[in-house]
């Protein structure tokens, strides 16, 4: 699977400032045969969103319905549970309630419209995303 990090990963130790946490989580990945890139594409498989994470890969995989965002706990309960990823439930989808503030402020969330930030925060679809399962309440992550 091609994996992509976005937010820092505090609960994961190590590293500093933007680092924080994603040198840890990506050896985990690569660990378990996973790749780990940069941006997401059209073969990115998953993203998994850390704390304050970014707008604008948070967007285009919202907007790419083959993309599966992942909080690090989901990461770590399906390595323990030897699942495949994609057998994995998809549960409820993430809602994001805080993104990244950019650099000195420049963050792309505080800028975009209404309609962008509520499908980047997940509490509405994408015209054309097609979503998983929704049973239960919305997993909400970012704070």
């Amino acid at each position: 699977k091609t994996v992509v990090l976005t937010g820092v990963f505090p609960e994961a130790g190590g590293g500093m400032g933007l680092n924080l946490g994603k040198d840890k989580v990506k050896a985990m990945i690569e660990s378990f045969g996973g790749k780990v890139t940069s941006s997401i594409s059209g073969k990115t498989n998953i993203l998994i969103v850390g704390k304050d994470a970014g707008f604008s890969k948070v967007s285009k995989a919202r907007n790419l319905p083959s993309i599966r965002l992942m909080n690090i706990k989901d990461l770590k309960d399906n390595l323990e549970s030897s699942l495949c990823i994609d057998d994995a439930p998809s549960g409820a989808p993430m809602v994001i309630t805080q993104f990244s503030g950019g650099y000195r402020g420049n963050g792309l969330a505080k800028s975009a419209d209404a309609s962008s930030l509520a499908i980047a925060s997940g509490t509405t679809t994408a015209p054309h995303a097609i979503m998983g399962p929704t049973g239960g309440a919305p997993r909400v992550y970012g704070k």
